[in-house]
C-alpha cells in the first residue's frame, strides 16, 4: 500500500518555483486547523533542507523542515541549525500561502533572518518558539493575526514594527524577548492578552493604542526597563499582575475610564513614586500598588486621588502617603510644549532615530515628554503621533 501511494504521489510531482509538489506514505504535520487536503504538498529544497507545505481547507501553511521531501519526520533541533536564513515561497500552484503553521520554525537556533512574504495573514501558534539568533523581523501588512508562542524566547530580537493590519496578538506572543527595547502597537489592537511582553526586560517604553480595552494578566510582568507606560483612556480594568516587577517604572497615570485595579497589578514596582488613581476607580486589590515583590511597602510611594475616594482608603489602609490630586506635580501630567514646534513626519522620525543611534543628541523639540531628555521614549511617541494622523 505504501509503495502504491508513492508511485502515485511521483507521477504527480509539478515543477515550481525550484521546488516540487509530491506527497509521502507518512508526514506529521504542524498545523493551526485540524483538515488537510489529500496530496496538496510543496516542498522546496535548498542547502541540503527542504522547506514543507501543505494546504488544508483554509489555504496553504509552511509546516517546517525535513531532510528531503520522502524523508517522514521534521528536522531535529540539532538539524536546524544550519538554516541560517529562509524566504517563504509566496504562491503554489497560483494559489497564495497564507499562514506560518504552529512550530514551523521552532527552536532554528541559527536563524538570523526571515522574509514573510505580503501573502502571509496568520503567524501561527510558536511559529518562531526560541529562534535565538533572530534580531528583527518585518512583518507584512497582510498580516491580521499574531498566534499565542509566536515569537516567545527570541532572546536577541530587538525591535518589532507591527502593521495596522493586526487585529489581534495573543498571550505569550513576544514572551521572554529579552533584547527588545522597542515596538509599536497599532491602532487596530483591541486587546493585549496575558503574558504578551513578560519578561521583556529591555523594554523601556510602549505606548497602548487608544483603541485596547484590556490588559491582559502579566502582560508586561518583568520589564525591568520599563520607565514609561502610556494607558489609553478605554481600559477599564488593569489585571493581576499586569505590571509586576517593572522595576523601573516611576509614575502611572490611571485614565478615568478604568474602575478596577486588581491584586498585585503593579507590585514590585520599586522605583514608583507617583501614582494618579482618577475618582472612577471603585476598586484596588490587595497589594496591588506600594509593594515590592516580597510584600514590603515601598519608599517614597505617593497616591494621589480624591477625597473619600477608594483610592484614598486603599492608601490609608495600606500606610502609604495620600495626597488630593490637586497637589500632582506638573511633570507628571501634560509636558510643557518645547519652544520649537515639531513636524509629525516620517523625515522627523529619521532624523529622531539616526540622532539616538549616533548619539549626537537630538534637538529640544523631541522631547515629547518633557523630561529634559531625549531617548527612546521619544521616539516610540513620535512613531504613535504618527500612525494617529
Amino acid at each position: 500500500m505504501k509503495y502504491k501511494r508513492l508511485t502515485a504521489g511521483l507521477l504527480a510531482f509539478a515543477m515550481t518555483l525550484g521546488g516540487y509538489a509530491f506527497s509521502p506514505s507518512k508526514f506529521t504535520l504542524r498545523s493551526d486547523v485540524a483538515i488537510a487536503i489529500d496530496d496538496a504538498h510543496y516542498y522546496d529544497e535548498r542547502d541540503g533542507y527542504c522547506g514543507c507545505y501543505a494546504k488544508y481547507s483554509d489555504g496553504w501553511y509552511f509546516t517546517g523542515f525535513r531532510s528531503s521531501p520522502t524523508a517522514s519526520y521534521e528536522l531535529s533541533s540539532y538539524e536546524k541549525k544550519k538554516i541560517t536564513s529562509y524566504s517563504l515561497v509566496s504562491t503554489i500552484n497560483n494559489e497564495p500561502l497564507t499562514n506560518i503553521g504552529k512550530s514551523s520554525f521552532r527552536e532554528c537556533s541559527s536563524l538570523k533572518s526571515i522574509i514573510i512574504p505580503e501573502t502571509v495573514n496568520t503567524i501561527g501558534e510558536g511559529a518562531f518558539y526560541h529562534c535565538s539568533s533572530l534580531s528583527n523581523i518585518v512583518i507584512p501588512n497582510s498580516v491580521t493575526k499574531i498566534r499565542s508562542d509566536a515569537f516567545d524566547r527570541c532572546i536577541k530580537l530587538d525591535s518589532v514594527s507591527i502593521p495596522d493590519t493586526v487585529a489581534e496578538i495573543e498571550n505569550y506572543a513576544f514572551y521572554g524577548c529579552s533584547s527588545l527595547t522597542n515596538i509599536n502597537l497599532p491602532n487596530t489592537i483591541k486587546s493585549i492578552e496575558g503574558y504578551t511582553f513578560y519578561g521583556c526586560s529591555s523594554l523601556e517604553s510602549i505606548i497602548i493604542p487608544e483603541s485596547v480595552t484590556s490588559i491582559g494578566e502579566r502582560c508586561f510582568d518583568s520589564c525591568s526597563s520599563l520607565m514609561n507606560i502610556t494607558i489609553p483612556n478605554g481600559i477599564t480594568n488593569i489585571s493581576d499582575l499586569a505590571f509586576y516587577s517593572c522595576t523601573a517604572l516611576k509614575n502611572v497615570n490611571i485614565p478615568e475610564s478604568v474602575t478596577e485595579i486588581s491584586i498585585n497589578a503593579f507590585r514590585g514596582c520599586t522605583s514608583l513614586t507617583t501614582v494618579i488613581i482618577p475618582a472612577s476607580v471603585t476598586a484596588i486589590g490587595k497589594t496591588a500598588i506600594g509593594y515590592s515583590a516580597g510584600g514590603n511597602l515601598i519608599e517614597n510611594c505617593i497616591i494621589y486621588g480624591e477625597k473619600d475616594s477608594v483610592a484614598e482608603t486603599y492608601a490609608n489602609e495600606n500606610n502609604i502617603t495620600f495626597k488630593l490630586m490637586s497637589e500632582v506635580p506638573t511633570s507628571t501630567t501634560e509636558p510643557e510644549q518645547p519652544a520649537e514646534t515639531l513636524e509629525i513626519s516620517v523625515s522627523s522620525l529619521v532624523e529622531l532615530n539616526k540622532a539616538l543611534k549616533t548619539k549626537k543628541g537630538a534637538p529640544l523639540k523631541y522631547d515629547l515628554n518633557g523630561d529634559n531628555v531625549m531617548n527612546i521614549i521619544d521616539l516610540a511617541l513620535l512613531k504613535q503621533k504618527l500612525l494617529n494622523q
